[in-house]
């Protein structure tokens, strides 16, 4: 398993499905064409 990093500039949302509390991240930084990242949804482990 790869450990990846990124920072999150706000969490936008949260909802719950199958136990499991996902969260509406919008990311910091930008892609390589200097556009925003779009927010996902994603599961943190907060470390």
């Amino acid at each position: 398993m790869n450990n990846y990093y990124w920072k999150v500039k706000r969490i936008l949302a949260e909802k719950v499905l199958q136990n499991k509390i996902y969260y509406l991240a919008q990311w910091e930084g930008e892609d390589e064409n200097g556009l925003p990242w779009d927010p996902t949804w994603v599961i943190f482990w907060f470390k």
